[in-house]
């Protein structure tokens, strides 16, 4: 259940973790699951103050339809109240992934199974950017690549400042490598990593590898580089020490997996639920409360359309801090 919070609590502060949601905005039959996405944004912002929400993020696929203008103006309209009221970052999941004309190009030379002009979209492109615009002029935002697909924040909570990293799916070493910068220029924030493909729950070693289902190397799974899951770790999440936390969604279940990495624990966390029936989602939010005090972090699921939580071993539990 959710921790209870009190009068007396002054030293606490929550982050969201909104899972794919391409099924709300998903065509046809977007005006009858939009307001699944709608709810989520309306509970965080009713309860910013009461949870002291300081970070929203997005694990991506926040289309079904890359190609589809309405798909991608209906997400950025539903997370637009968002913007100038809680520091707010996503990253591009395989569905909304948009390539640049050269890119697109280069796709059956890798012998991808796809039809490159839908990842060249300049119209959706534009809808895209249209949207980075003001998230750019918000202080909190740091920097972003690929057209937004990869991205950077720093927010700050409970008087420390923390670096928030988005990183697409399929990213290219360079795209890796630029993050990887940008954390350890930071190397004194801790910092939460949210990239769309890391955890699966079809493998023992939990995390995604270049062959995994739903992986980079299927014919039909394109992003412009092919790093999956274990690249990340090796690449940019081992040596960047101060990443603690990494969340991500792509394969729709929950799993949480704390990595020993030399002595320092970075707890990661799988949380899609994109099947969920009626809705296909129903809203669920991973919701983090942060204690600093009492060295703990509770971890809840939550949809506010049911008013409910998730009552699962995997759903709700307890990290240290």
């Amino acid at each position: 259940m959710l921790y209870p919070i009190s009068p007396s609590d002054q030293h606490f502060f929550s982050i969201v973790v909104i899972p794919d949601s391409q099924h709300a905005v998903e065509e046809p039959g977007q005006e009858e699951r939009i307001h699944c996405l709608q709810s989520q944004v309306n509970w965080i912002l009713e309860n910013k103050e009461k949870r002291n929400i300081c970070f929203v993020s997005h694990v991506g696929d926040y289309v079904h339809h890359r190609e589809n203008e309405k798909e991608r103006r209906a997400f950025f309209d539903a997370v637009a109240p968002l913007f100038g009221q809680v520091p707010f970052g996503f990253c591009a999941g395989n569905h909304d992934i948009l390539l640049s004309e050269q890119e697109a190009a280069l796709l059956p030379a890798r012998e991808k199974n796809v039809d490159a002009a839908s990842f060249y979209q300049p119209k959706v492109q534009a809808i895209q950017e249209e949207a980075l615009l003001k998230l750019r002029k918000e202080t909190y935002w740091l920097c972003d690549r690929n057209g937004g697909q990869s991205s950077a924040q720093i927010f700050e909570a409970c008087g420390q400042k923390y670096l928030a990293l988005h990183l697409e799916y399929g990213p290219t070493d360079e795209t890796v490598a630029w993050l990887q910068a940008i954390a350890q220029k930071n190397a004194h924030l801790p910092a939460l990593l949210t990239t769309h493909m890391f955890l699966t729950p079809e493998e023992s070693q939990g995390i995604t590898r270049r062959e995994s289902r739903l992986s980079t190397l299927q014919g039909n799974m394109v992003g412009a580089g092919n790093n999956a899951g274990e690249d990340i770790l090796e690449k940019l999440i081992r040596p960047c020490k101060n990443i603690r936390w990494v969340f991500s969604g792509h394969y729709a279940d929950e799993r949480y997996l704390p990595l020993d990495l030399d002595g320092r624990t970075v707890h990661a966390m799988l949380s899609n639920y994109e099947w969920d029936k009626p809705y296909n989602g129903n809203s669920w939010l991973r919701l983090l409360t942060f204690f600093p005090d009492d060295r703990k972090i509770q971890v809840d699921t939550y949809s506010p359309l049911f008013d409910a939580f998730r009552i699962r071993k995997k759903s709700s539990f307890f990290l240290p801090f």
